[in-house]
């Protein structure tokens, strides 16, 4: 079972919220040179999405392993080429 929603993701992450909905794993691929990664990142918590334990997959350049390094500690980073995947285990609210 699959549902397919076209929408902007602040919208479909704040229909989610509206419909209870709580995901065990979220892969994140925006484009590389906004912050939408992180905005999605601040739904996720503000809007009470991840079943925890949950986990973030993100895959972003390496303009964003900064943001990264200072903002979840525990994450790990994998190199591919030129683009990293970072996995981000919220473990308790405080995570994200």
């Amino acid at each position: 079972n699959a549902e397919v929603v076209c929408a902007d993701f602040d919208k479909a992450l704040k229909r989610f919220a509206k419909q209870n909905i709580k995901f065990d794993i979220v892969f994140l691929d925006p484009p590389y040179a906004t912050d939408n990664a992180e905005i999605a990142i601040g739904l996720l918590k503000s809007l009470d999405l991840l079943n925890l334990p949950a986990t973030i997959v993100w895959e972003h350049d390496r303009t964003k392993l900064k943001y990264v390094k200072d903002c979840f500690a525990d994450a790990i980073t994998k190199k591919y080429g030129e683009k990293y995947l970072t996995y981000i285990v919220v473990e308790d609210e405080n995570v994200v």
